[in-house]
């Protein structure tokens, strides 16, 4: 049954990058923590693939800290 999540898979099908995919987001997310209060995704187009899940294109406004 099909969802909407993301994910690296799990097992044999686990992803090679997963944890340095990982540490890079969560680097990121913790320089943006300081500098902005509000996310908001305005739009998004999902990619097309039978093999894997994600977006072609995300449209986000980001609220800086005031």
């Amino acid at each position: 049954m099909p969802s909407d999540h993301l994910a690296f898979g799990w097992g044999e099908h686990v992803c090679v990058g997963m944890h340095l995919a990982r540490l890079e987001m969560g680097a990121l997310l913790e320089r943006l923590a300081d500098r902005v209060a509000r996310f908001e995704i305005l739009g998004q187009q999902p990619m097309i693939n039978n093999g894997l899940r994600g977006f072609d294109r995300l449209d986000v406004a980001i609220e800086p800290v005031a």
